[in-house]
């Protein structure tokens, strides 16, 4: 919860200070779907692997100079799950990020890149199923990974734009979730 406090805190202190400085800030919220590949989810000293694509969806706000701006987000990358005979194993990823952007702009069209942290919560639930019982364990695990980013934003007005994004998070050399989102820019302030 005291994560929360301090994410209200920082968009509180953005839009507060959104009069004095010359920058666009946007509110954004986008949908779409996710890859998720993970290989060391561990229970009782064993590996298991779950792989498969989810929905993903977000809700940021963005700070945007000419040239260069930042984001602050908060994300659920999907929930995926393996199942054989003997056990269910899902795994429900969320998290929050923060990225610098780069972003060239011609006419009603812009591409920007971004890179930055996200720092995720992994939630992986074993179901066990044996002789009619059925018992649920839970491991949770955090990490800080990093996050890249590429595409592109078409603003329909000067208060309304469509976003189509691709990013990769990368967690480990084998564990990585990807995701493609749709999305809409509400600009709170405009240059």
């Amino acid at each position: 919860m005291k994560n929360n406090q301090y994410y209200y805190l920082i968009i509180i202190t953005i839009l507060l200070t959104t009069t004095s400085i010359n920058a666009q800030v946007y509110l954004g919220i986008s949908g779409g779907a996710s890859l998720i590949n993970q290989n060391d989810i561990e229970f009782w000293q064993q590996r298991y692997e779950v792989e498969g694509v989810s929905t993903t969806r977000k809700l940021f706000i963005g700070y945007q100079f000419k040239y260069l701006g930042f984001e602050l987000g908060n994300r659920f990358l999907g929930n995926v799950s393996e199942q054989t005979d003997l056990y269910v194993l899902n795994a429900d990823k969320k998290g929050w990020d923060f990225t610098g952007i780069g972003r060239y702009s011609f006419g009603r069209l812009s591409a920007f890149v971004k890179a930055g942290v996200v720092f995720l919560s992994h939630r992986n639930y074993y179901t066990l199923i044996y002789e009619n019982h059925v018992n649920t364990y839970l491991n949770k695990v955090k990490s800080q990974d990093v996050l890249l980013g590429v595409g592109s934003d078409f603003s329909v007005t000067n208060f309304l734009a469509l976003r189509l994004e691709y990013e990769v998070i990368m967690v480990q050399e084998s564990n990585n979730y990807h995701s493609i989102t749709l999305g809409t820019l509400f600009k709170i302030r405009h240059k």
